[in-house]
């Protein structure tokens, strides 16, 4: 299990989920704007919408009797 899987797991509340997704997403972008400076833009968003999926998916479970409709966390990229 990932470190990001593992946060995502522990998270109680939506906002833990926000945070986790936050996280993760600013490690992949310091990692990829050091190793490819040229074209890490869309290798992070590649991965963006992987973790947006795993942690709306968590933040709906975590909310599954209180939430009715649209997106519980909130992408820091728009596709």
């Amino acid at each position: 299990m990932s470190d990001y899987q593992a946060a995502l797991a522990g998270a109680k509340t939506v906002a833990d989920c926000q945070r986790a997704y936050e996280k993760q997403l600013a490690i992949k972008q310091q990692e990829y704007r050091q190793r490819y400076p040229e074209t890490y833009r869309p290798l992070v968003a590649a991965h963006e919408l992987d973790y947006w999926i795993k942690a709306e998916n968590r933040a709906k479970v975590i909310e599954r009797d209180q939430h009715s409709y649209g997106n519980l966390i909130h992408r820091q990229i728009k596709l």
